[in-house]
């Protein structure tokens, strides 16, 4: 009775985490998909040994159509990958792992990241992978908004420059969700000149505020050697998973 109660509590914990997404981001695009949860052991390997149905698995390029079977260096190479699992923290009833994927060796870089949440005893859902593109592989961490818990998964596309693109989580009974930016986004892009293109953009989640950098577009220099430019800064508050704009600012300036 015992074994069929558990059961019974695994399908129940299976069915209601399902829906959840997961984004991979890799050297050749990015996707999201639904897996389900699986036990901590089922992440603790090289993800080429996941069933072909995880779509990670072919992210990796560890199989594919009509894919000839691994070679004894391979299967060597598989065998030996080192994970490393931290935690970055809580958000109310679920605990937030990086965890760091050595496929090369344990003593190399990190080459894969897996953000697992654990939703119950020996049950995590995966929902943000990235493989490694650039020269930084920045760790995960959690700010808060207002008092609200943001999970920010990070990473860099592998460009000769020193951004770093950040995805954000809200995180609800039901599982977790992208904040809503979009009245920061609007009021940042309504100030752009119409000369003006954005060079970066800078997010300051301590003082809830946005810095847009921008360059005049129509001199026919490089954006590195344009003097002209100006800033955007827009502040705003955060209720309830939504930034509402608090104030909207455009400056011009120059580098001369």
């Amino acid at each position: 009775m015992l074994v069929r109660l558990f059961a019974f509590v695994g399908l129940i914990v299976t069915t209601a985490f399902a829906g959840w997404e997961r984004r991979i981001v890799g050297t050749k695009g990015s996707f999201n998909d639904s897996p389900p949860p699986h036990s901590l052991s089922y992440f603790q390997i090289d993800p080429c040994l996941r069933p072909d149905s995880d779509s990670l698995s072919r992210a990796l390029e560890c199989t594919w159509k009509g894919a000839p079977p691994p070679s004894p260096a391979e299967r060597e190479r598989r065998a030996n990958t080192h994970t490393n699992l931290v935690e970055v923290g809580k958000i109310g009833e679920f605990t937030i792992y990086d965890l760091w994927y050595s496929r090369n060796g344990p003593n190399l870089d990190p080459d894969v990241r897996s953000v697992l949440v654990k939703i119950a005893t020996d049950q995590y859902q995966e929902i943000d992978v990235h493989i490694h593109s650039g020269v930084m592989f920045p760790v995960s961490e959690i700010v808060r908004l207002s008092g609200e818990p943001i999970l920010i998964a990070k990473s860099h596309d592998g460009g000769n420059h020193d951004r770093i693109d950040e995805a954000l989580y809200v995180f609800r009974p039901s599982g977790p969700e992208p904040p809503d930016f979009r009245a920061v986004d609007r009021a940042a892009t309504e100030l752009v000149p119409a000369n003006m293109s954005i060079r970066t953009t800078t997010n300051n989640y301590e003082s809830m505020t946005r810095v847009v950098e921008t360059y005049r577009n129509d001199l026919n220099l490089p954006p590195v050697s344009v003097a002209e430019r100006g800033r955007i800064t827009v502040t705003y508050r955060f209720v309830d998973g939504r930034a509402l704009v608090t104030s909207a600012k455009y400056e011009r300036y120059s580098l001369e």
